[in-house]
């Protein structure tokens, strides 16, 4: 049997339990053990996983581009989880800081420059990824992040 965590450390062992005296209620349902933290990636699982998030950000913008473009500029967001900071760092070939990081702006270039050219035809238009920078926010309590870029019409 295969698990999407096997490739993770072994899992807690847990303390033993004490016996349940007789005509006490059962125990409830297991609990569902929460995998450890990832931060044990080497260097490697890194990259490989920042290359997996660059062609899920790839996608996942693409398709979020909707038909309401108004006046020429639009924007949106996309936001998706991570299994460490690292992981979004390295997919955004961002420098790594000792600071934990809530927001940053990166430039449209070195964006395009990592995930690639973003354009979709929508109904009669074609719409593309403009601006000058993209804006990526960082949630680190729960390995969230968002993109807000610009949208237009080419």
């Amino acid at each position: 049997m295969h698990s999407a965590f096997s490739n993770l450390s072994p899992p807690l062992q847990r303390p033993a339990l004490a016996p349940i005296p007789n005509g006490a209620p059962a125990p409830p349902a297991t609990v569902a053990v929460v995998p450890p933290s990832p931060a044990g990636l080497t260097a490697q699982e890194i990259r490989e996983k920042g290359r997996e998030l660059r062609d899920k950000i790839y996608r996942g913008v693409k398709q979020a581009i909707k038909c309401s473009c108004k006046f020429g500029k639009s924007r949106f967001s996309y936001s998706s989880g991570v299994a460490c900071e690292d992981v979004i760092l390295a997919a955004l070939r961002l420098p790594k800081q000792k600071k934990t990081w809530r927001q940053k702006k990166i430039s449209i270039w070195d964006f395009q420059d990592c995930v690639g050219q973003i354009e979709k035809e929508v109904r009669y238009a074609s719409l593309k990824i403009t601006g000058k920078n993209v804006l990526v926010k960082w949630s680190p309590d729960d390995y969230m992040f968002t993109l807000k870029p610009k949208l237009k019409e080419k």
